[in-house]
């Protein structure tokens, strides 16, 4: 497996030993050493820096300890195993094609997506660094959050129109990106996750928070929402679907989406 996520290292890691299998785990960070891991490997290389060489590294590490499968389990080796999947010898656990992957990934093409294929979704206006802002042409209240971040990263919710500007302004100074400005949505949260194959839904399971922990639920309407995206973006691997049941009308509104192992996996 290959994260430098904690969190979801330790997820994934205890769902491989459910399921069997072995687990080891191939990092950048020197400070991840979860205990579900038979054994930690520090990689050498800069993924980023120097593929090529990445490549190599991984390569020989799944020759001597006979690895059978790569498993992602953060956003950024998702990213790199698809990049450089063609030139690996082991096999890769199935993922998106890499504009798919990019198009869910990040929230203001995704957002376009969806309204392109007629589902809801919040009003959203995406804004760039050193672009006016004029009148925000979303209203009050609103979240405010970068397009290509996670975990909640700058995500924040503001209530005020006559200080929504310097507000929005505030987010991209710190993220030093684009960011979306989205129409709260108020209700309750409702997700739904997928492994899909050729833009077909394999397995899938939708689940509620609640006080006791995840609840899972039917509901035809979250999955034929999927369905339709998956279809569309002919869909291999696997994805999580933010979506919320609005209060006022009772409909489905679709959120967001993360094509790579959710957190709440195991």
């Amino acid at each position: 497996m290959l994260s430098n996520s904690a969190n979801h290292a330790e997820h994934v890691l205890l769902l491989c030993e459910l399921a069997g299998y072995v687990p080891y785990l191939a990092t950048n960070r020197a400070n991840l050493q979860p205990d579900s891991a038979q054994l930690t490997i520090r990689l050498a290389s800069d993924r980023r820096e120097d593929p090529a060489r990445t490549v190599v590294e991984l390569n020989e590490i799944a020759r001597v300890l006979g690895i059978r499968k790569l498993v992602p389990a953060d956003t950024a080796f998702t990213l790199w195993l698809i990049e450089n999947r063609e030139q690996l010898a082991t096999r890769c656990f199935p993922m998106a094609e890499l504009e798919a992957f990019r198009t869910l990934r990040n929230k203001a093409t995704f957002g376009t997506l969806v309204e392109t294929l007629g589902i809801e979704h919040p009003s959203t206006i995406t804004v760039r660094n050193g672009e006016k802002l004029g009148e925000l042409a979303v209203a009050c209240p609103v979240i405010i959050k970068p397009t290509m971040r996670e975990g909640g990263y700058l995500v924040v919710r503001h209530d005020d129109q006559e200080s929504l500007e310097g507000r929005v302004r505030a987010v991209l100074e710190e993220n030093g990106g684009p960011v979306i400005v989205q129409r709260f949505v108020a209700g309750r949260d409702i997700d739904l996750s997928v492994l899909a194959h050729n833009g077909k839904i394999v397995e899938h399971t939708i689940q509620r928070r609640s006080p006791e922990g995840l609840k899972f639920v039917e509901h035809e309407g979250v999955l034929e929402i999927g369905r339709k995206i998956c279809e569309h973006l002919k869909l291999t691997g696997l994805v999580h679907f933010d979506m919320r049941t609005e209060k006022q009308s009772g409909r489905v509104v679709v959120i967001e989406a993360n094509p790579r192992v959710w957190a709440s996996i195991a």
